[in-house]
């Protein structure tokens, strides 16, 4: 694996790059009050205060890179390989979620159902009395 400014290999770099975006647009989006977080566990940091959020996704980011370039000394192939998926995962996983839980504020749409998916017959819910289900021993 190459190296970036000698103590991180390129990988680690894109991942800890990509953490810090996700970091920074999330208290960002936060603060205009454009988004919200996701994530319930990080929320729970949140609503305590930035500095622990940041505390938080800082551990939560140096713990797999540790491991990453520890693992890179040892199986450079496959760690380099484990990396780029982590790398794309991530940032597939964010931006999924991120569209998903914040794109219509962000973006200025309302989240509706396509019409292919809407189902002229449905009637709604149907409510039931318990005692008039069929009760088979």
């Amino acid at each position: 694996m190459r190296r970036a400014l000698g103590f991180l290999c390129i990988e680690s770099w894109v991942i800890l790059l990509l953490c810090a975006a996700d970091l920074l647009t999330t208290l960002v989006f936060l603060q205009k009050g454009m988004a919200e977080e996701g994530n319930p566990i990080m929320k729970f940091y949140l609503e305590h205060s930035a500095l622990a959020f940041i505390a938080v996704k800082g551990v939560l980011v140096i713990g797999p890179l540790v491991i990453i370039e520890w693992g890179r000394r040892h199986r450079p192939i496959s760690v380099r390989k484990l990396a780029r998926v982590a790398a794309f995962g991530y940032a597939g996983i964010y931006l999924g979620l991120f569209l998903q839980v914040n794109g219509p504020e962000v973006f200025g749409t309302t989240a509706s159902v396509p019409p292919y998916f809407e189902n002229p017959n449905y009637a709604g819910p149907v409510d039931v009395d318990p005692a008039s289900i069929d009760k088979r021993p």
